[in-house]
Parts: C-alpha cells; structure tokens; sequence
C-alpha cells in the first residue's frame, strides 16, 4: 500500500485521529501532506514536522505524485479532493486500514469500547512513557502533560485508540485488546445495538492467540463475551467497586453498567474514598498474583477514573511493569483535554468542560458536578450542546433525565455532524421535554451572547458551570466566557 519514501495525503488531517496518524507517518521519511476545512492549533504542531497543510478542500491540492489518499467516514464522496484522486487514479484509504499498518508492524495496545477510549488510551500511554517503556501512541485527545495526541517513541510497543463508531475495531487488529463497556450508541452507522454487540463479539473472537484481552466486566454486556469466550482465548478481566453506587437511583436504572462478578475479576479496585481536596480518589487494587496494592491515590474527578485506571494498571502489570512503580506512574497522570477540563475561575465560580455526548456520560459528569457544587456551597449551571440529531433521537429521553440533574440547564442548538436536521428532534423539542418533565429552569439559547447573559444573570460565587457536548461550539463558548487559552505548540 505504501512504505518507507511514498507521499500520503490526508483528508481532513486537523482531526484528532488523523493528525495523530500524519504526524507518525511522518518520522518513518514518509512524505505527509493534508488539507483541513479551517485552521487549527494541531496544525502548526504538524507543520513543525514538515507536513504540509493547506486550508480548504481543493483539486488542486491533489497532484499526480501522491502515492495514496488517506480519508474517513465523514468525509463525503463528492469532496473535491476525493473526486481528483480517483479522477488521477490514486488509491483512497480509509484512517482505519492506515491504522492497521501501524498497528500491524508494533506490539498494539488498541483500546475499544463506547465509553473511555480516549481516557484509558491516554492513561495507559502515560504510564508507560513514564515507567520508561516509550510507546508510540497516536489518541482520541490531547494529553496535557505531554501536550500532544500523539508520541513517536523508541519502543516497539504501540498504543492506540481502536474506534468503535465506524468498526475500526474489527479493522486494526491489536496483539493486545482493552473493551471497556458496550451500550447503544452510533445507531445511525450500525443501525441497531444488536449489530454493536456482533462487532465487540468479533473483536473479542479474534483475539491473537499470542495476545490478550483485557475486559471490564462491571459492563453486564462485556461480561456475556466474556463468559463465551474465556476458554478459548486469553481473557483478563478487570471491574471496579462504585463508590455509594446504592445511594444513586437513577444511575442504577441504567442497564447496562454497574455490574460486578467480583470473583471472576483479575484486577478488581476498591475501598474508594476521595481525596481531602475531592479532585481526586484513593483506592486499593487486588492483582492478578493476589497481592493488593493499598491507597493508590490518582488526581481525576469523575469516579469512573478509577475503573478505567485500573485498565491501565492490569496493562501496566501484564507488560512487567514492578508494582511499585506502578503506584508512581499514576498517581502522576494528568489527563487529556476536554475530560472534565477546569477553564477557569470568574468571581469564585469554578468554569469546566468535557467531552460528554452520551447519556450515560453525561450523567457520569453532571453526578460529579453536583458533588462539587455542594461542596462548594454552591450551585451547578449546564451548557449541553447535544451532538448528531440520530444520537438526540436515539436516546431523547434518557437525554431528558440527565438534564434535570443541574439546578439550570442551558441548550444550545444541535450539532449536526453533516446529518439531515429532518429528524423530527431538535434542541427546542429537548428543551420542552424537560421543562415538561418538571424542570423550574431550562433556558434554550441560539448564540454565545444569549448563553452568556443567561450565565451572568444567575451565576454566583462558588457556582460550577459545565460545559459539555463534543461540538463546537459549546468549546468556543465555554472558553470565550472563561478567558482559557490554549497552546498546542
């Protein structure tokens, strides 16, 4: 397909998973070109190596000398750039199978599931680079201790994000697997859960049989493969034991999480507390061997940091890593971008973001926001700018529930992600349904300028305002109001 001295050329090369893949190209003397829709910070980054990027979609940017064209799902055929390349006939690619190359010629860690891909690449990548194992990596995300969503290392070892939402999963086969959860999600690419559930089957029956996978069995439907698999493949398990999970009903009605066959779990963490500050969690792990690393202490917010770290301590353990570098190596995780991400302060308010675009997400983020508000004395605002209307349609009303959570929920309008806003939902839909379901304050803005006067009207000292979605503009939003400035390079 392509070596050492061909020229790719990635369509889109500013997302997140593409810039990754370009820059790695790019130190293998590949010569790496792209195009993205509008300027970005990664970009400069990827300049910096060499890689030339032009703004905007053009023909022209296509000449006869590129060997192959590197695109993605969401990228439509009628992309001028795509139509020139099969026009000069030059083969086109999609992210995944360059993916797979890479993931092919290095030890891989892929990382698959709907929930915490990015967190748990991030957090296994970190441990490793910091327990002197130097990975390559390409993340969902920017990891702020190395600012960077990717890491071309000495090592053979190589640590990815294997994506579920267009079956990359299946594509890019890692010697060693992570499935963290299955539930509903991306319904408007696989049609029905059903079809999720046979992707993460197959994901799991073609487990290298010189490799492993490891599965959090807290997940009812990860526990299923499990239990059909574990005879015939090497199958590791991990789970977690939620912290006042019994005081929480509403998390309780969600199906498909907080399920714990603790005897059958090889890594299982316990004995939760918070830390003095609450920015963090102490915990116990029991390992595989039986011993039991007592008081880890790693400085996430959300709960559910402990369940995906432990993911990274089982990795950690697998590969030889001593334990008691281990108990180093996370308690100096820092965590990716956008992952309940403080902004900023305005007059004692606490300003923060996240990527949370699901249900089950979004109450994760909300429930932590709720605490921290009450410690605070204070209350908690929402900003939630639902991502795809498919994704709002699928699950309205679990969207719904979760938005009653903050003492004042702000929705903006819906990103639309390329779709057909003809869905029979939209944003003022949402907002009535929970201002029906008995919600006293529910704002429904168009702009940054109504968000931001809805803001100032009832924000108060020691208040927590989330801003959360995977669009846009509730990020632009979010930083404007809170002054945050980024730097990527």
């Amino acid at each position: 397909m392509f070596n050492r001295d061909s020229r790719i050329y990635f369509v889109g090369i500013g997302g997140i998973g593409m810039s990754a893949l370009a820059a790695i190209f790019a130190t293998q003397n590949i010569k790496v070109s792209g195009s993205n829709i509008c300027e970005d910070p990664i970009l400069e980054k990827l300049r910096q190596k060499g890689i030339t990027v032009f703004i905007g979609h053009d023909k022209n940017n296509i000449d006869n000398d590129i060997d192959v064209v590197i695109t993605t799902n969401v990228i439509k055929e009628d992309n001028p750039e795509i139509i020139a390349a099969k026009e000069k006939g030059i083969p086109i690619i999609f992210r995944k199978h360059a993916l797979k190359k890479l993931a092919d010629s290095m030890m891989s860690i892929g990382i698959s599931g709907v929930h915490g891909k990015t967190s748990v690449s991030a957090m296994i990548f970190e441990c490793l680079k910091r327990g002197g194992f130097d990975p390559n990596a390409a993340i969902g995300g920017i990891v702020k201790s190395y600012n960077s969503n990717y890491n071309v290392g000495k090592s053979n070892i190589f640590v990815f994000e294997n994506d579920e939402s267009d079956g990359c999963c299946i594509e890019a086969s890692a010697k060693i697997r992570v499935l963290t959860n299955i539930e509903p999600d991306h319904l408007d690419y696989h049609g029905t859960f059903e079809a999720i559930k046979e992707l993460f089957d197959h994901y799991i029956a073609e487990t290298h049989k010189d490799g492993a996978a490891f599965m959090c069995i807290n997940n009812k439907e990860v526990y299923k493969l499990y239990s059909k698999y574990k005879k015939e493949k090497k199958l590791i398990t991990y789970a977690y034991k939620a912290f006042a999970r019994e005081r929480d009903g509403l998390y309780a009605d969600i199906k498909y999480i907080n399920f714990l066959p603790e005897a059958e779990t090889d890594y299982f963490s316990y004995n939760l507390k918070r830390s003095k500050s609450h920015s963090g969690w102490l915990f116990d792990t029991r390992m595989h061997d039986g011993s039991v690393l007592k008081d880890l202490q790693i400085s996430y917010y959300c709960e559910h940091a402990v369940q995906n770290m432990t993911a990274a301590i089982a990795i950690c353990d697998y590969l030889g890593m001593d334990h008691s570098k281990i108990r180093n190596v996370i308690s100096e995780c820092n965590g990716v971008e956008r992952r309940f991400m403080k902004l900023g302060d305005i007059d004692g308010a606490l300003i923060l973001e996240d990527y949370a675009h699901h249900p089950t997400e979004l109450y994760e983020v909300f429930r932590e926001c709720k605490h921290m508000a009450s410690v605070r004395g204070g209350k908690f605002i929402a900003v939630f700018q639902p991502h795809k209307y498919s994704r709002l349609k699928d699950f309205l009303d679990e969207f719904v529930n979760t938005m009653m959570e903050p003492k004042i929920s702000i929705i903006t309008p819906v990103h639309k992600a390329s779709e057909d806003p003809s869905m029979g939902v939209d944003s003022d839909h949402f907002a009535e349904l929970v201002k029906k379901r008995g919600h006293k304050s529910v704002f429904r803005v168009n702009n940054y300028s109504e968000c931001k006067r809805i803001i100032e009207d009832h924000i108060k000292t020691n208040d927590v305002i989330m801003y959360a979605g995977a669009g846009s503009d509730v990020v632009k939003w979010g930083r404007e109001f809170s002054n945050f400035q980024e730097s990527r390079i």
